[in-house]
């Protein structure tokens, strides 16, 4: 036989072998989901399934085109120089968010042990770790107000795969198997529609979906903010932040009547307070923001302390979480420098949206299956183990469903896009 041909042989031979250990991936992760699947809801959904067996062709096809895809999808691909500050920021944040509701659902059962160190402890922990929303939040903003020449319908475009069809899909999925619902009743989809138009979290069981619409709410108007915030100086733009914290500050304690809605312009000033602690300019406020951050933390530990978040000094848009979200934004880049490019920091920051929106779900559905530690147990180290393994548990979930799921309908938009 010719070398030449021989060669060649064995090139092809490498392609199929290639090809088939493609196929035998995600066939191996088309079986995990459908026994995850019946392993947390009891059933195979038929109609999931045949999504989800779409998914597995559609992530072949593109595991064929790139070679790199697999790899991509467990952020195994990095770049030299790379500073990870945003992944460590929204890896906290999405421990955060983790913590708040580990903790709430075992203190709820816990009710015995109120009064107790260990309960206060974590009490107190499930109400510090609320700052979680301001840092989704200011996330948004530093990432996205950054002026770039850039289509407001494009902007919109591109928030449609990353954005509205995660909403969508996993807003089915706990409108499927966790909503409150008659059981063998269902709702027609029209009304199916209007509930996710309307922010219909409730019925679904999706509490934590409300912090999704308010971003969402905002990325409506990032296309206008990048115009406006380029127009301001550096010095205008820290006047604007501090007069966010002032006006959150007199919502909170002056509880009189206002003619602007608080609530939707408070958020907008997180966000556009996340891009002014992103700029090199404020590395200046650095050590000022970590001090007034452990301060704000200790005032509201005080606060929590004396029974005063009763009079509502800790919601979500409170000055002491606006001020803690700066200190924490200022602390990673101060450091960001020294920041390690690991693997574990960036898989859970490239699917972290995805875990903050089903983690509520494997706690309620999943968690104690498999782990049966309370938060309490332990002294409250219980608390550690039991967020661990939701976050890891999360993870799993959030990778079946972006990859099996989310990708279908995601292919499809930018399939219609380019017929456009």
């Amino acid at each position: 036989m010719p070398l030449n041909l021989k060669i060649t042989g064995e090139i092809m031979a490498s392609i199929k072998k290639i090809k088939l250990h493609i196929v035998l991936f995600w066939a191996a992760v088309l079986a995990a989901g459908i026994w995850t699947l019946d392993y947390s809801t009891g059933s195979i959904n038929s109609v999931v399934v045949a999504i989800a067996a779409v998914g597995f062709i559609v992530s072949i096809v593109k595991s064929f085109k790139n070679d790199g895809f697999i790899g991509d999808s467990f952020a195994l691909k990095t770049t030299a120089g790379r500073v990870p500050v945003y992944d460590y920021i929204r890896f906290v944040a999405v421990i955060l968010v983790i913590v708040v509701h580990v903790i709430g659902v075992d203190l709820d059962i816990a009710v015995d042990m109120a009064g107790t160190p260990i309960f206060a402890g974590l009490d107190f922990a499930r109400w510090w770790a609320l700052n979680c929303n301001v840092l989704f939040v200011m996330l948004s903003g530093a990432l996205l107000l950054p002026y770039k020449k850039e289509p407001v319908l494009s902007f919109y475009g591109k928030r449609l795969t990353k954005i509205v069809i995660p909403l969508v899909v996993y807003y089915m999925w706990y409108y499927t198997f966790f909503g409150q619902r008659t059981e063998g009743t269902l709702d027609s989809p029209l009304e199916i529609v209007l509930g996710i138009l309307t922010a219909d979290i409730k019925s679904v069981g999706a509490y934590h979906f409300w912090l999704l619409y308010v971003i969402i709410a905002i990325y409506i108007v990032v296309p206008f903010l990048r115009m406006m915030l380029r127009e301001l100086s550096y010095q205008h733009l820290t006047g604007l932040v501090a007069v966010t914290v002032i006006i959150l500050t007199y919502a909170t304690y002056l509880p009189l009547k206002t003619g602007f809605d608080v609530s939707y312009l408070g958020w907008c000033g997180v966000a556009i307070a996340g891009y002014w602690c992103s700029k090199d300019d404020s590395r200046k406020y650095d050590n000022w923001l970590i001090i007034l951050g452990v301060i704000s933390s200790v005032a509201m530990w005080l606060v929590f302390k004396y029974d005063l978040y009763y009079s509502n000094t800790l919601w979500n848009l409170s000055p002491y979480r606006v001020v803690v979200g700066l200190g924490l934004f200022a602390i990673f880049f101060k450091f960001k420098n020294g920041l390690r490019d690991f693997c574990v920091v960036r898989l859970v920051s490239k699917y972290g949206f995805s875990i903050m929106l089903i983690h509520y779900w494997i706690i309620g559905n999943v968690l104690r299956k498999i782990c049966g530690i309370g938060s309490v147990m332990y002294k409250g180290f219980g608390a550690v183990i039991s967020v661990v393994v939701t976050l890891v548990l999360s993870f799993v979930a959030a990778y079946l469903i972006d990859n099996l799921i989310v990708s279908v309908f995601s292919s499809l938009i930018d399939r219609i896009k380019k017929i456009k």
